[in-house]
């Protein structure tokens, strides 16, 4: 297991009793980021955080560009597999502490290409 893998379910034993699992894994997404030099400019959260108010998020969809998505590939600190719906490559980290359904998955995308449609690309999502 890699040590930053380690390190953040570390946090999340310290963490769990104070934060919601919606803020651990705004944690943990803000901290490999930054740990892999990715600037907020190169992801987006497009889906499970808008639901923050509503219920608690047991998971992260997270677009990337092409370099930060390699950056994180080559970091080896998730698994890679093949999403359901869209067929995309992904890069999963999984959180069995937080729930068994508890997850972050990150996407490589073209800023001008969305899912499930173009008007949830990172440009088309920064006009708004």
């Amino acid at each position: 297991m890699n040590y930053k893998l380690n390190t953040y379910n570390y946090l999340i034993k310290l963490l769990n009793p104070c934060l919601s699992k919606t803020e651990i894994l705004a944690l943990i997404l803000a901290l490999i980021t930054n740990d892999l030099k990715i600037k907020q400019n190169q992801y987006m959260i497009i889906a499970g955080y808008c639901l923050k108010d509503v219920r608690e998020v047991t998971d992260l969809d997270v677009i990337m560009t092409t370099s930060a998505y390699s950056k994180l590939k080559e970091s080896k600190i998730g698994k890679i597999s093949v999403a359901k719906i869209s067929g995309d490559e992904k890069i999963f980290i999984k959180f069995p502490q937080l729930g068994s359904d508890t997850e972050i998955e990150f996407f490589s995308k073209n800023r001008n290409i969305g899912f499930p449609t173009n008007n949830y690309s990172m440009n088309n999502l920064e006009k708004k």
